[in-house]
């Protein structure tokens, strides 16, 4: 998904998405911005960043203890 996708799920500012994103997730290592090209209706391509979970976000428990 990118940030504009997950903006639009939640109905919040892409702007919001893309500061949580890099504060909550990002710079703990948990995700990472992936730049990719999608084609859209008109034929045209749009450069993208998807944000995707590294090993270490796809394992995280949010609800295990902290040590």
């Amino acid at each position: 998904m990118t940030a504009a996708d997950v903006a639009e799920a939640l109905h919040i500012e892409k702007k919001s998405v893309e500061g949580s994103f890099t504060s909550a997730i990002q710079r703990k290592g948990l995700g990472v911005r992936v730049p990719a090209e999608i084609e859209l209706e008109d034929g045209s391509h749009k450069q993208v960043k998807f944000l995707t979970l590294t090993d270490a976000g796809l394992s995280f428990d949010p609800d295990a203890d902290a040590e």
